[in-house]
């Protein structure tokens, strides 16, 4: 087996990664399609109400199980439903929302310390691009409780998806990135997915 492969599936809420990764987790062998969300990963807390979504330090405990997870996995590849940089990019939305710098500080910091030792950088993030107005409608759509508001809320997924790519230009020039258009029928996003993964066999 060649050296495993992290590939990291970003996009706004709506856009599809946890259909591709069901999808994918069904589908190929050779691939851990891995999505774990917070309300179900703390289930038993979340029903005493105990859960603040707001507070990052569940999502970077999260991540440092993503990475665990990526190391025990005896696949080819592993493909994740966001990583570390949606919880920057969290973060780094909070900040300017609630003018708060502090926020922020003190995930960049968490990262500055992790990076490299508990939690790794990825080979290749690929995004699923979306309109935000078409991905809001798909989110209405599916009528399900969203326990967090600000997850949907227009100006909070703009600043989000724009300090993904300018974090990745300042900080993360060596890892991959591809972009597949999510507006697609979601069978072509599938495959979509799976040839950038294939790319990988011929590094």
């Amino acid at each position: 087996m060649k050296d495993k492969k992290m590939i990291v599936l970003e996009g706004i809420s709506g856009a599809g990664k946890s259909t591709n990764i069901k999808m994918i987790t069904n589908n190929e062998k050779n691939i851990d399609g891995i999505n774990i969300k917070m309300s179900k990963l703390m289930e038993n807390v979340e029903k005493t109400n105990y859960i603040d979504y707001t507070n990052t330090k569940y999502f970077l405990l999260l991540e440092n199980l993503k990475t665990i997870l990526y190391e025990d996995s005896k696949k080819d590849y592993v493909l994740f439903e966001r990583y570390y940089l949606s919880s920057l990019a969290h973060a780094y939305a909070m900040s300017v929302i609630k003018n708060d710098k502090n926020i922020y500080k003190k995930v960049l910091k968490w990262y500055n310390d992790s990076i490299g030792k508990t939690i790794i950088k990825p080979h290749a993030y690929v995004f699923l691009d979306i309109p935000i107005e078409i991905a809001i409608e798909r989110i209405k759509k599916r009528n399900e409780n969203i326990v967090n508001d600000i997850w949907t809320e227009k100006r909070y997924m703009q600043l989000c998806e724009e300090y993904k790519i300018n974090f990745i230009q300042e900080f993360e020039k060596d890892v991959k990135v591809y972009k597949v258009d999510a507006t697609k029928e979601i069978n072509k996003v599938y495959k979509n997915i799976l040839e950038i993964i294939k790319d990988f066999n011929k590094k």
